[in-house]
């Protein structure tokens, strides 16, 4: 044997170890350390893979019946596991889960899976092991390519989903470029079943924090493509525009909250913020008492501030005056301007992707001018690019009851 052989061969043996490795990893997370289930799951129309926001997917199927698969671990049925287990398949890396879930369809007999965890790649290659079974992914919230939906760094693969139900229309046009299926603008799900209370906003500004705690040096998230992104690099935005805001507030006369990630004042999120601030400002903490409070918190408000938030948005899509500031780090954020997928100008009357006071000041004033029939008007040419808005989720709730009424047409 010459060496460029054995070299090959040495090659060969660490890859497989290695895959097999981490299939026994999957094997015990997934399988092993869960609860055991022993008895079969009953028969449904729709099955809802990942446990992880599933009542959102509940709320909009009504009638029809429904079993969730839980993939992380939660726990597991020993039953269809050890049916998985039988196919080539399970032992392959990356299909996995997908043979577990296939075996659950199979034998709930269902007629539609539906996810709504929608940067899964695996869910997108479903469909290879679901014949008959027609397959939905409804998008969670706003995605960058830097660490969710990096298409390019995945290769080449032949990923099918039947129906894929987007925020926006550029996010659709986005997901259609890869994705082989009908794609559709139905707007967030948690959004649209929240009834918008109208009020008369006073003189508050809130800012919709994305605040998740950590130390300053500490390691955030990895980037797709390995790049380590620390918390506070991440979380710089937030330390400039807040500054930014609670001085503008003060020179305007405007009421300054917090929408807050968490449940006291006295939290870790709290403190970060109050840092922020110069000697003497303070702001109102109005915490996340329930998943409605964030959009009551938005509604009540005189002008929302964002930098790059789902529930920011979702804000706009409401009606509500809403501004953005798109400045994360740039060492990590260098494809992923305000819109994105869409294309729009570095600065709108709205928002604006510069880390600049001067900015910072025009946009605040363009958005506190308008009149709300202004602002609308102001808005119209983009909001159903970037989220659409349709109370009661109708057009989502219209499609599952067409695929499961009339099987609705495959992809």
């Amino acid at each position: 044997m010459n060496r460029m052989t054995t070299k090959n061969w040495i090659a060969q043996v660490c890859g497989t170890l290695y895959t097999g490795l981490e299939l026994l990893k999957i094997f015990y997370r997934l399988f092993v350390r869960p609860k055991k289930l022993w008895r079969s799951p009953p028969k449904c129309e729709v099955l809802i893979y990942d446990a992880a926001a599933s009542e959102f997917v509940i709320r909009i199927i009504g009638a029809h019946s429904s079993v969730i698969v839980p993939i992380r671990g939660e726990s597991v049925n020993v039953p269809l596991l050890v049916k998985a287990m039988t196919k080539k398949t399970f032992w392959v890396r990356g299909q996995t889960i997908n043979t577990y879930v296939a075996a659950f369809a199979a034998n709930c007999h269902a007629k539609l899976v539906i996810t709504f965890i929608d940067n899964n790649f695996e869910f997108y290659s479903l469909w290879k092991l679901l014949p008959g079974i027609q397959t939905m992914m409804i998008q969670n919230g706003t995605r960058d390519t830097v660490s969710d939906l990096n298409f390019g760094a995945n290769g080449t693969h032949d990923y099918r989903i039947n129906y894929v139900l987007s925020q926006g229309f550029a996010q659709s046009r986005y997901f259609s470029q890869f994705i082989i299926g009908r794609a559709d603008a139905i707007g967030s799900i948690r959004n649209n079943s929240v009834a918008k209370k109208f009020c008369n906003p006073e003189r508050t500004v809130v800012f919709v924090s994305q605040f998740r705690g950590g130390a300053e040096n500490s390691e955030f998230f990895r980037t797709n493509s390995g790049e380590i992104v620390y918390w506070g690099a991440f979380y710089m935005a937030e330390k400039v525009i807040f500054r930014w805001l609670a001085d503008w507030s003060d020179e305007n006369d405007y009421t300054l909250a917090l929408c807050g990630m968490m449940q006291e004042d006295e939290s870790e999120e709290c403190k970060f913020f109050q840092s922020i601030c110069r000697e003497g400002q303070t702001f109102t903490y109005l915490p996340k008492l329930s998943e409605a409070s964030g959009y009551s918190n938005v509604d009540n408000a005189g002008i929302v501030v964002s930098v790059d938030s789902t529930l920011g948005f979702e804000s706009l899509s409401r009606g509500n005056k809403t501004a953005f500031f798109y400045n994360r780090d740039t060492t990590f954020k260098l494809s992923e301007k305000f819109g994105w997928p869409a294309v729009f100008p570095e600065s709108g009357p709205f928002w604006t992707n510069l880390r600049s006071e001067a900015e910072f000041e025009r946009v605040m004033n363009s958005v506190a001018s308008a009149t709300d029939e202004e602002f609308a008007k102001m808005c119209e040419p983009y909001i159903n690019e970037l989220m659409v808005w349709d109370p009661g989720n109708s057009k989502a709730k219209a499609l599952i009851d067409l695929v499961l009424d009339t099987k609705g047409p495959a992809s």
